[in-house]
């Protein structure tokens, strides 16, 4: 995702949008993706930012 602008999450039922939004506000840690915001990484296997300490 680009780290301005509006991304919009769409897809049927159980696609996983709120999985994203809930890594994202950190509250599930997704330990086979990696997640980056702004070039900084949130989370992967080795790493979690905790909702406290991110952006």
């Amino acid at each position: 995702m680009p780290a301005k602008g509006v991304t919009a999450l769409v897809g049927p039922s159980g696609c996983g949008k709120t999985t994203v939004l809930r890594c994202l506000a950190g509250l599930t840690h997704m330990k086979n993706a990696e997640l980056r915001v702004g070039g900084v990484i949130w989370q992967n296997a080795k790493f979690f930012l905790p909702p406290h300490r991110s952006l």
